[in-house]
């Protein structure tokens, strides 16, 4: 266990001025924003981002000592990847010079990586030492390769039919599922308020014969059936399993959207009391958790008419 806690000068969030802009400037950031939606996107297309700073050179030198360099570093973390992880990535490093007082650091966040909610950061570092320790720089300065001397962040969140569904396609076999299985839901969460591009990622099977049809980027009716296939038994585990956690309840009115599990569910739950009348969550659920056969076997058929239906 480390027996030392090392601390040093950090920039003043008032010495860089930072903006954000993404997709060529569609979407622009200003102060106080917050997260910032992509309107529209779709699975696999790349982000655009662009990052322009305005800073005092001379001001941000006070931070580096002089046998340190120090760079600028555009970083990106998806909040999903395999197995419900997340995924951090770079986009771009440039030193910094500090003979300038502007930069522009743009970068493309690979689409097939994205889901959900991303957040772009921009990051001031130490990244190389001279040869010469100037013993006249200050005991508060930072010393170590790595040390984070700013640190600004902005998250975006993706909008669009395929946004909040992370995708993935793998070799079954290989990761010890059945081969002949054409596509697994993974579920992965612990609690409901986490973000819903985490705790679910459906995975195909890159091997079996059908998924080349599915991948296919050219319509047809085959490709139209297998994928509502899948999307209607992908909805369906969904709501059994909103109605299966007793531990949920539907948010408050007027509570924000912040895509985590419990709001997907909410939704989904919303759509079907109003497709049964009104009914309430605890009436839908003791229709789905009857042991009367009858009872259930017409929740069950009730439950795929809705889904068949869902959205038109």
């Amino acid at each position: 266990m480390a027996d030392r806690i090392f601390t040093y000068k950090q920039v003043a969030s008032n010495h860089i001025e930072v903006h954000w802009s993404f997709n060529d400037g569609t979407v622009s950031v200003e102060p106080g924003d917050g997260a910032k939606k992509i309107p529209g996107w779709q699975k696999n297309e790349d982000v655009q981002v662009l990052c322009e700073l305005y800073y005092n050179p001379a001001d941000l030198s006070t931070y580096i000592r002089t046998d340190r360099a120090a760079s600028f570093y555009l970083t990106y973390h998806s909040r999903s990847d395999k197995c419900g992880t997340g995924l951090h990535g770079l986009l771009q490093k440039i030193p910094l010079n500090t003979e300038v007082g502007e930069l522009s650091i743009d970068g493309a966040i690979p689409g097939d990586r994205l889901a959900g909610i991303v957040d772009v950061s921009l990051v001031l570092s130490i990244d190389s030492v001279f040869d010469d320790d100037d013993v006249n720089n200050s005991p508060v300065l930072a010393k170590d390769i790595g040390s984070i001397l700013y640190e600004e962040t902005q998250s975006i969140i993706l909008e669009g039919e395929e946004s909040y569904f992370p995708v993935a396609d793998i070799d079954f076999e290989k990761h010890g599922l059945p081969a002949k299985a054409l596509y697994f839901l993974q579920r992965n969460y612990t609690e409901l308020d986490v973000d819903f591009a985490t705790a679910y990622r459906l995975y195909f099977n890159n091997k079996h014969p059908l998924f080349s049809k599915i991948n296919d980027i050219k319509q047809s009716e085959s490709k139209d059936f297998l994928l509502n296939m899948v999307i209607y038994d992908v909805y369906k585990q969904l709501v059994l399993n909103a109605l299966d956690d007793e531990s949920f309840v539907m948010p408050d009115e007027g509570e924000e959207d912040d895509h985590s599990v419990r709001f997907v569910y909410a939704n989904l739950l919303h759509s079907l009391m109003r497709y049964y009348g009104g009914e309430s969550v605890d009436s839908i659920r003791t229709k789905a958790h009857s042991d009367d056969s009858k009872t259930y076997n017409q929740f069950l058929c009730s439950l795929q008419d809705f889904l068949l239906t869902f959205g038109e």
